[in-house]
């Protein structure tokens, strides 16, 4: 009994929203597998889609901001998306997706404009091939005005220690792809880009 009454007084206090807040229910119409969302600081939410679409919610409607072209085989797709600490006044954004042919990773930013319009798409980094299209990772995110990336091993256990390649490590970059000063191997001599680029490993 004490369990149950516990267990109910859980649920309703997360069934509460907190004060300011709303909750309104969105269909598969408005969106359709979501992969990531981030919010903006003039309250817009932008979602990532599998399928590539970028979407923002604001006012109550969804739109489409943007698209790119990828594929949804295996676990696939546009798989990450974040803002950069600017966004207010820059407008970019970050996304991370696979090419259509499945060899790939991006990792692009694009700018939007207060009117939800992209005025600018940039190709930030390429990552390494593919080996199978699992275990991708994608997520995004700036911290201390750096940012961190999360690449999958690929489903090759074998890859996440390596040093040569971005495969199962968290990234830890300048906003223009570059290896961020303080990362582990940052000042070795002759250290390739992949290994400069790494903040973690082991994923």
């Amino acid at each position: 009994l004490a369990a149950g009454l516990i267990l109910c007084s859980t649920v309703r206090s997360h069934a509460q929203l907190p004060p300011g807040f709303t909750q309104k229910r969105l269909s598969g119409d408005d969106i359709n597998e979501a992969t990531a969302m981030v919010h903006a600081p003039d309250g817009r939410i932008f979602i990532a889609e599998r399928s590539g679409n970028v979407k923002v919610y604001q006012n109550g409607t969804v739109s489409t901001v943007h698209s790119v072209v990828t594929t949804t085989a295996s676990e696939q797709g546009l798989l990450g998306i974040t803002l950069h600490p600017q966004f207010a006044s820059n407008g970019k954004c970050y996304i991370f997706y696979t090419d259509p042919q499945m060899t790939v990773h991006y990792l692009d930013a694009i700018i939007i404009n207060t009117a939800n319009q992209v005025t600018s798409s940039q190709r930030v980094m390429q990552f390494d091939p593919i080996i199978n299209g699992f275990h991708n990772g994608g997520a995004l995110l700036f911290k201390d005005g750096l940012l961190y990336v999360a690449i999958g091993e690929s489903n090759s256990s074998s890859e996440s220690p390596k040093l040569d390649t971005y495969r199962g490590k968290i990234l830890r970059l300048t906003e223009d792809g570059q290896p961020a000063p303080g990362n582990p191997y940052y000042n070795e001599a002759g250290a390739s880009r992949q290994k400069r680029s790494i903040w973690a490993m082991g994923m």
